[in-house]
């Protein structure tokens, strides 16, 4: 489980839509759990044999006929969002949601797209998570990209910049902020 600290400036938490992808597999119900304790307007989740165990009118599952790749069901989520603005987060992702409530709930949204690394991790104890910050790290960094598994973005700026691109089975999320960087939208990377 990965757990994530980023610096989130919104205006009102209600604005919130959560879009979580994921294929064929149980999503653990800490993450779930944790997610709702941020109050957002609706959890979305999109995937093929959605197995969850949680009942709540937040959440709103479209399990699809096939296996799908992540960008196919980033944008299915988008279009089934209410909210104004999007958070996106992999089905492994723990936020910390006591950081999100405490500092940014009341706080207008400065930014089109923000993004950041996980929590501060001991390679001792979970190394994979431990590299696996690295690279995002490294990517956010040195080579001024981003990671799809967790940012939010305002919906009107997904919505210009049509969505992820569906065609990749992978590094979308590079293309994704390739075509933000070229629209010249306000990024910001919390370090």
């Amino acid at each position: 489980m990965k757990n994530i600290f980023f610096h989130i400036c919104w205006k009102n938490m209600n604005n919130i839509s959560v879009i979580i992808p994921t294929s064929s597999r149980n999503i653990d119900t800490k993450v779930i759990e944790n997610i709702k304790k941020t109050q957002p307007l609706e959890i979305i989740i999109v995937g093929d044999n959605i197995n969850i165990n949680i009942h709540d009118k937040i959440i709103k599952c479209y399990e699809t006929q096939k296996k799908n790749n992540a960008a196919v069901n980033r944008n299915f989520g988008a279009s089934k969002a209410s909210g104004d603005y999007l958070l996106f987060l992999d089905d492994d992702v723990l936020v910390d949601y006591n950081f999100i409530l405490e500092n940014f709930v009341n706080t207008n949204i400065k930014y089109d797209i923000i993004y950041g690394v996980y929590s501060k991790l001991d390679p001792k104890k979970n190394f994979l998570n431990f590299y696996q910050n690295e690279i995002v790290r490294h990517r956010s960094k040195t080579c001024k990209l981003f990671s799809s598994s967790h940012f939010i973005i305002n919906k009107e700026v997904f919505i210009k910049l049509q969505g992820f691109n569906e065609e990749l089975q992978s590094y979308e999320d590079i293309e994704f902020y390739n075509r933000a960087c070229k629209e010249k939208f306000n990024l910001f990377y919390n370090k």
